[in-house]
């Protein structure tokens, strides 16, 4: 009967502001968990390697998506360290350099003067 009554009091509409309220909870949880799985498939392209440690570490490349915008610049230098060493310490050995001598690497076909 209890059962019955709660059927009764949905239809009658008494209950339906705490069914609308889980129905926007649980399309907001569906709209964050698109947002980090979008995240996540952003660093796995950017740099694999990491992305895949971070999984490893119970699911932390879902989380990813809270830092993104603080992080995406390093997260492009650890994924091109992954891709080719060689043009990371080419990168980071011109960084390293006197002002105006890495200009052939930032721009290789411009001249400046």
């Amino acid at each position: 009967t209890r059962r019955y009554r709660n059927i009764k009091l949905l239809a009658q509409g008494k209950n339906a502001k705490g069914l609308a309220g889980v129905l926007v909870f649980l399309l907001k949880t569906q709209g964050l968990l698109e947002i980090a799985s979008d995240a996540s498939h952003r660093l796995h392209s950017r740099a694999p390697k990491l992305w895949q440690k971070l999984r490893s570490m119970h699911g932390l490349d879902m989380i990813y998506f809270m830092v993104e915008d603080f992080l995406h610049e390093y997260v492009d230098r650890i994924g091109l360290a992954e891709r080719d060493p060689a043009g990371f310490i080419a990168m980071v050995a011109a960084i390293l350099q006197p002002p105006g001598s890495a200009k052939d690497l930032f721009l290789p076909f411009r001249s400046i003067r």
